[in-house]
């Protein structure tokens, strides 16, 4: 009962080649059979290559906030993933020898 649908390619693809293409829209289906629109044209597809196309129709609300002043103090110190903290190098600084 899907609105889309994805139809899959029938041929030898190439490496990284998605397998299905779409979505493409269903404009009529029997039990065996789906009358598909693909650019602009009705064609008939089996049940077969087909796969059903979750989309999400309906457009979230945008949260508008205030936009968030960028920071422009840097940081010495950096703290990784793994909980270290990391000093940035800085080059050609004058030594205060």
């Amino acid at each position: 009962k899907a609105s889309h649908v994805f139809l899959r390619i029938d041929r030898v693809r190439k490496s990284m080649e998605p397998p299905y293409a779409g979505p493409y829209k269903v404009l009529s289906r029997t039990e065996k059979v789906f009358t598909v629109e693909i650019d602009g044209k009705p064609t008939t597809v089996t049940i077969d290559r087909l796969k059903a196309a979750h989309l999400f129709l309906d457009v979230f609300p945008s949260m508008s906030s205030p936009p968030v002043p960028a920071c422009k103090a840097k940081r010495s110190e950096v703290v990784t993933r793994s909980g270290r903290r990391s000093r940035r190098v800085v080059h050609f600084q004058a030594s205060p020898f």
